[in-house]
């Protein structure tokens, strides 16, 4: 099974709050650090946005069972994906009801092909992304208190995390692997 076993991790925002299930995969994928919210008063669930790289399939493979699981679990949850990827391709990993709406900015890896890497178009997304930082990072925020999720999950673009922190909303990287590990 994908999913091992569960504790239940709790958080309250200023308007709605959610149930976080952390979980463990059988294979030992996912770790899960310790909760620094356990005991905190649970309400109702309202909106989880899950931004997702469009960097291949990976993001979206590794971030569709934990989408369709916390949906099983709260019947009530409005799900938001937010990624590059059109909706009848998240619709073939996904299958939960979502919405798809568009990403924040992001800067990947620009791969010609699965074996090479652009060295040079690479580093220039990435100085273009953060050439206007600030102000992506004010725009994604308005973008997430007009949204007014629960939680942000990012499966990984550090902008979303950024914007997330400065809106004061919980958010969670997700991912089964480093590159540095």
């Amino acid at each position: 099974a994908i999913f091992g076993d569960r504790e239940k991790h709790f958080v309250e925002g200023a308007d709605h709050s959610l149930e976080f299930l952390s979980v463990r995969a059988s294979a030992g994928c996912l770790r899960t650090p310790p909760n620094p919210l356990r005991g905190v008063q649970v309400m109702e669930a309202k909106t989880i946005i899950f931004d997702i790289s469009n960097h291949g399939f990976g993001h979206l493979s590794q971030s569709a069972p934990v989408i369709d699981r916390l949906c099983e679990r709260f019947a009530e949850l409005r799900a938001v994906v937010r990624t590059q990827h059109p909706a009848s391709v998240v619709g073939e990993f996904v299958s939960s009801h979502i919405e798809v709406l568009p990403p924040p900015p992001e800067a990947t890896m620009v791969a010609p092909n699965a074996m090479a890497v652009d060295l040079d178009a690479s580093a220039s997304a990435y100085n273009r992304l953060h050439a206007d930082w600030d102000a992506l990072v004010r725009r994604e925020t308005q973008r997430l208190e007009d949204l007014r999720p629960a939680a942000v999950v990012s499966n990984i673009n550090p902008l979303s995390l950024a914007a997330a922190q400065r809106a004061g909303v919980p958010c969670v990287a997700l991912c089964c692997m480093n590159w540095m590990d």
